[in-house]
């Protein structure tokens, strides 16, 4: 049960309001990055390579995500680092942020997980994983 008020930035064991309104466009940029499905927006597409080079491709839907999860991660965790997390929780995250910055600047990654959509189907499940983790504490 949520221990602090509506508004309030942090509620410790609940989703904060904040963490609400971000969820849905973290989704939305995860589904991309992942190639499991696609989302535009006035003329934008998610997948739309804002930065490239040297193997490294940054996309609108890498700049949601990872404003999102830092986001999360700094309304709930900033400050209590990894103490409050099980080993569960530890490997979500940590799966979650391989995924994130390995999609966007190791090829070999970014390969496998658009190679098959099994494969992105579990680097979805990994991102969404890490954001509600981070969300929920």
């Amino acid at each position: 049960m949520a221990t602090s008020e509506l508004f309030s930035l942090h509620s410790k064991g609940g989703f904060d309001l904040q963490d609400i309104i971000v969820a849905p466009a973290f989704s939305l940029a995860a589904v991309v990055l992942t190639g499991i499905g696609t989302f535009s927006m006035f003329g934008y597409s998610f997948s739309d390579t804002l930065l490239s080079g040297s193997g490294m491709s940054v996309s609108i839907a890498f700049v949601v995500a990872f404003i999102g999860l830092a986001a999360s991660w700094t309304t709930n965790r900033a400050g209590d680092g990894w103490d409050d997390l099980d080993e569960i929780e530890s490997i979500a995250v940590a799966a979650g942020v391989i995924v994130l910055f390995g999609m966007a600047f190791i090829p070999a990654i970014q390969d496998l997980v658009l190679g098959s959509q099994a494969i992105g189907l579990v680097a979805f499940l990994g991102l969404s994983g890490a954001y509600t983790v981070t969300a929920w504490y």
